[in-house]
């Protein structure tokens, strides 16, 4: 029995190592897709949120385990799922929002562009008319 709890708090620190290590990745590779300018610096705050957060919650378990039963929930891995399952709603929702801004100033732009192409072609034929 001893044995397996060692394995566990084993399992446990190579968990935690491992959650920083993918999160310290994940803060680089965003900041290298802002540097080469991929991704834009208001889009990549979210994603440098969450990977600060999962370094938290990886250097500090017990936060994890104080919000669970402070929240009711059962395990802080269900706690975990249903944040990130928030968090990934709240980021479509917000890719949504500019998804829709974007199909705006899209038909707006082509519609100042259908109409400034119409009065140059009508200003054309007008110069043709009077050679």
């Amino acid at each position: 029995m001893r044995q397996s709890a060692e394995r566990t708090k084993k399992m446990t620190l190579l968990l935690r190592i491992e959650l920083i290590i993918l999160a310290v990745a994940a803060i680089v590779f965003v900041v290298h897709t802002v540097n080469k300018r991929i991704l834009l610096l208001k889009y990549s705050l979210i994603w440098l949120l969450i990977s600060l957060v999962l370094i938290i919650a990886a250097c500090f378990p017990k936060i994890a385990f104080s919000v669970t039963a402070l929240v009711g929930i059962e395990t802080p891995s269900n706690l975990i799922f249903f944040l990130a399952i928030l968090s990934l709603l709240g980021i479509c929702f917000s890719l949504s929002v500019i998804v829709s801004k974007q199909t705006e100033k899209m038909k707006k732009l082509v519609q100042t562009l259908s109409l400034d192409h119409y009065e140059w072609k009508g200003l054309d034929e007008d110069d043709k008319e009077e050679g």
